[in-house]
């Protein structure tokens, strides 16, 4: 486990809940990196990744600043590693393309943690549209918006106060695009409205809107906030037969078909659960020499559209009172 904040906590809590797999954790905070792995009874701890044995490890998560994610997981498969990478996969495109190549030419698995891909309600709406419920597919919406200073209060010193990070709300909520992209395939961006919001003190921008479209020419819309003191996830499918309506923080999904009728389901499921799921698939798809869920490739094409999203002009920053 190469990183202990709270994502990397989050990971070694689901990793030690696997039957026969071990943690070593590397952190350079050297007091964070001995708690943590006191705490998860980790079998060893590094504060120097350059010191760690790596052909002894089957395997390394990385949940360390974005920008050093190829970096590193180029470190780790080029000593036989397979790597399970943060999201999102980077902030640019260097050495992408040759890490995937050599993760093939070596057969290691390289997955990305769009953990959205493992919540029960995004796995129930990618169900819907596969089984044909909804019938021809006419649009989709989707949001995810929040108050930044509330739900993340250490958001300055940690992945928005990097510089070299592209901090801002596409690549930070870009698990909206990556399901998305599960669910309908690849996507197209076709416009992105991005703007900035000075009460955060970000660089970047914390309100995007992006427009897409499937290669089938289904219309997809985007809706990112980082500054709504209404936090919402939801995701609304519109088909010929019915339409889904979704709430991804309470599980509930609605179904109302032609004529009227409506369904509801409901899949309730705490973070730690959808990490455990992604945990056990990573770890399956090593020993059954399978794809992950979410494969480095499939990042790449959400990388892609984040970084065309995100050479779109910024409006003028708006000051709140």
């Amino acid at each position: 486990m190469i990183g202990a904040g709270s994502i990397g906590e989050r990971h070694i809590r689901a990793l030690r809940q696997l039957q026969g797999t071990s943690v070593s954790l590397v952190d350079p905070r050297e007091e964070r990196a001995r708690q943590i792995a006191d705490r998860y009874g980790c079998v060893s701890w590094f504060a120097d990744l350059a010191v760690v044995p790596l052909e002894s490890f089957d395997a390394a998560v990385i949940a360390t600043p974005a920008d050093s994610h190829v970096k590193i997981a180029t470190l780790c498969t080029d000593r036989g590693l397979h790597v399970l990478i943060e999201k999102p996969l980077s902030v640019d495109l260097e050495g992408i393309d040759e890490l995937i190549e050599r993760c093939k030419e070596k057969r290691l698995i390289a997955a990305v943690g769009y953990v959205l891909r493992f919540q029960p309600t995004i796995v129930k709406l990618r169900e819907l549209v596969l089984d044909g419920s909804l019938g021809r597919l006419l649009s989709v919406q989707s949001m995810c918006t929040h108050y930044l200073p509330a739900s993340r209060p250490d958001y300055r010193q940690a992945y928005y106060g990097s510089v070299n990070a592209a901090a801002g709300v596409i690549l930070d909520l870009s698990h909206e695009l990556n399901y998305l992209e599960w669910i309908f395939g690849e996507l197209r961006l076709e416009g992105c409205r991005r703007a900035s919001v000075a009460e955060l003190n970000i660089a970047d921008e914390g309100i995007a809107d992006l427009w897409l479209s499937s290669s089938a020419g289904l219309p997809a819309q985007i809706h990112l906030h980082a500054a709504d003191r209404d936090n919402r996830r939801e995701c609304h499918i519109v088909g010929s037969r019915a339409t889904a309506a979704a709430n991804l923080s309470t599980g509930e999904i609605r179904l109302t078909h032609c004529g009227g009728k409506t369904n509801r389901f409901e899949h309730r499921a705490d973070r730690d659960a959808w990490h455990l799921d992604q945990a056990r698939d990573f770890v399956d798809a090593i020993r059954e020499m399978r794809p992950p869920r979410c494969p480095a490739t499939e990042a790449l094409g959400t990388l892609r559209v984040c970084l065309d999203a995100m050479r779109s002009p910024m409006l003028q920053q708006i000051a709140q009172g």
